[in-house]
């Protein structure tokens, strides 16, 4: 008597997992972007806007004074603090997010968050650059407006 062929072997489609990243891309060059700025304004351009606005003996705005004191804080060593703040949430924010099932498929906007961040840093950098100078501005207008300027 012949013997039976053998049972059909069962090969089930495993599950595949997404794997979890470990760091979130758009989150982490948008604060690096933004740490750099803040970075190169505080050691370069602080100082020496600082200095010229003491020689013209300038009455500063508030927010650009707070903005040269913050300078003067990242230069004198607040910078670790910064760039640790810049390294942090890129890392934390993936723990914090669900992970996705197999069902789940990836989202496709996935420029759509980098965008945005660059966008808003963008923005930042900008506001920090108007407050930085807009004493100069001012007094610029007014040498131009007086009659002793001209």
């Amino acid at each position: 008597m012949p013997t039976p062929p053998p049972a059909p072997l069962d090969y089930d489609t495993p599950i595949l997992l997404h794997r979890r990243t470990w760091v979130s891309v758009p989150l982490a060059f948008s604060l690096f972007t933004f740490a750099a700025g803040v970075t190169v304004f505080s050691f370069f351009i602080a100082p020496r806007l600082q200095a010229m606005y003491k020689d013209f003996g300038a009455r500063l705005p508030a927010a650009t004074t707070l903005l040269l004191a913050a300078a003067r804080f990242i230069s004198a060593g607040g910078w670790v603090l910064l760039w640790a703040i810049a390294i942090v949430p890129p890392v934390v924010a993936p723990l914090l997010t669900p992970a996705r099932g197999p069902a789940v498929p990836r989202p496709r906007r996935r420029y759509h968050s980098l965008f945005t961040f660059y966008f808003l840093t963008a923005l930042l950098l900008l506001a920090l650059l108007l407050t930085a100078t807009y004493p100069m501005m001012l007094l610029i207008n007014s040498i131009s407006g007086s009659p002793q300027g001209r």
